[in-house]
């Protein structure tokens, strides 16, 4: 029924082929569609665990033709979609051009460094160009015809839109869903209305969810998690006003998914970055929360910012083979970060900018946006490192809410135990090939990898888990071993 979407002209008739190859994604199922004529097509159809199939349809329509209107980004062409499940193929779904080239993980590691500039360049190009643009509002771009007239949306100027085919309205990514909409009162015109909403949705869900099991004391209960957000409230509200998080507030559109199986290049000339793929769930929002590191361009920890030049270490002759190996690996990442950070900072400044502010802003949006997932820790670690920096900050008036020596002692032990449930999950995901989630690519054989992961909880409990017991492991291991996993908080 899919290949019934599209219809050919009189021009041009093809004879539809039946071939269909199926291929898994995180949040959406893409059918490779084969015609008779040798031309391929793609079909994308959302998965269950990817939110509001209708808004995340439309709004991956609106983006891909307002890049391709507004940009030189090559993002696939689409030829039909639908964000109503009534229609025959009984999905929401999107049909567009399969993408020309090779994905750049296949050619990366034996890449000479000058294509490996060449695509940075074109990649800081690509992201300055959206980023120039003057957003009036955050949430995300949909079809101003998709939109009904009792919805919230923002009208986008015409210096941006002048055929007024667009607008702003609702986010569409999975963490919304099940939130109502007297919640989210999306799109948000300030910084202030953002920063508490995102506050309210972690509020709404744990309420909802305030009687599950939890994994983990580190987990909090939702009492300590509703507090914690209803101070954040507090400050977001002195956030909101502060000039220095305004002046890189700009309500920003922006890939925030550039690894490298999203980047096709020419196999033949690999300076030509030929397709940016997959752009589900891409939203406008607070320009320092949308500027970051392209993932296969994130710098390794020891890594110095500014006009400095990355060295291997003095004592590189003297280490083993093993040792060389992990220092060139090391000294490979920090140079490939310093040639898209000074791109950056030629380029794109605005970003650069953004990305060098206090990181305990960024933290602090992160962290109280998923406390379900995470605990509370980390967010009352935002707040202490806020309240002790507040002057440092230059923040207005005072600090909304002081910390007693009993607060800060439990949350000193309640971070440690995050911190071991961090290492594991971190530990697991790196060495299983997965992701948070647990997803793994349907190529991979699924029972070897369980196999796999039963091993490696035997090795953490064995060399790395300390005076833990089995089941203080079992309840911060990220994936079962033996027994099916309890449930954190979920979101919604």
């Amino acid at each position: 029924m899919l290949f019934g979407q599209l219809q050919p002209t009189p021009a041009r008739r093809y004879r539809l082929s039946e071939k269909i190859e199926k291929f898994e994604g995180g949040f959406s199922k893409a059918l490779r569609l084969h015609r008779a004529d040798g031309t391929e097509l793609i079909a994308k159809i959302p998965c269950l665990n990817a939110g509001s199939a209708k808004y995340t349809t439309a709004g991956e329509v609106a983006v891909l033709q307002y890049a391709r209107e507004h940009t030189d980004i090559p993002v696939p062409c689409f030829y039909a979609w639908s964000a109503d499940a009534s229609n025959p193929v009984g999905a929401e779904y999107i049909i567009m051009d399969t993408a020309s080239g090779v994905q750049l993980f296949r050619l990366w590691d034996r890449l000479e460094e000058q294509y490996k500039l060449a695509i940075i360049q074109k990649l800081v190009k690509w992201e300055s160009q959206l980023m120039l643009i003057k957003f009036p509002a955050y949430g995300c771009v949909y079809p101003r015809h998709f939109l009904p007239d009792n919805e919230r949306k923002a009208d986008l100027p015409t210096d941006i839109d002048q055929s007024g085919s667009y607008c702003i309205g609702r986010p569409c990514d999975p963490a919304w869903s099940g939130v109502p909409e007297d919640v989210t009162l999306g799109p948000w015109l300030s910084l202030t209305d953002f920063g508490i909403v995102l506050a309210k949705r972690g509020i709404y869900c744990i309420s909802q969810d305030g009687k599950g099991v939890h994994t983990g004391s580190h987990r909090g209960t939702p009492a300590e998690h509703i507090f914690l957000l209803e101070t954040t409230i507090k400050v977001m509200e002195v956030l909101g006003t502060h000039s220095d998080l305004l002046r890189h507030s700009k309500p920003t559109l922006c890939h925030t998914d550039l690894h490298m199986g999203n980047i096709f290049v020419s196999e033949d000339d690999p300076s030509q970055t030929s397709a940016v793929v997959d752009w589900q769930f891409t939203q406008i929002g607070p320009m320092f929360l949308q500027a970051r590191w392209p993932v296969f361009l994130t710098p390794p920890k020891d890594y110095q910012v500014g006009i400095v030049k990355p060295r291997l270490p003095d004592d590189y002759e003297d280490l083993d083979e093993e040792g060389k190996q992990e220092a060139d690996h090391r000294f490979e990442q920090a140079t490939t970060a310093k040639a898209y950070e000074l791109r950056c900072f030629l380029d794109n400044k605005d970003a650069y900018d953004a990305m060098h502010l206090p990181r305990v802003y960024r933290e602090l949006f992160m962290r109280y946006g998923n406390t379900w997932e995470e605990g509370p820790a980390p967010l009352r670690a935002c707040l202490l490192a806020i309240s002790n920096a507040w002057d440092e900050l230059d923040l207005p008036s005072e600090c909304p809410y002081t910390w007693q020596a009993a607060d800060i002692q439990k949350h000193e032990q309640q971070f440690e135990e995050y911190q071991e449930w961090r290492r594991a999950r971190d530990f697991a995901e790196e060495y299983l090939g997965t992701d948070a989630d647990g997803w793994i690519p349907p190529e991979i054989d699924f029972n070897k990898k369980q196999e796999q992961n039963k091993a490696l909880f035997a090795l953490y409990a064995e060399q790395m888990a300390g005076q833990m017991s089995q089941e203080e492991i079992s309840m911060i291991w990220p994936f079962p071993s033996t027994e099916p996993a309890r449930s954190p908080f979920n979101t919604c």
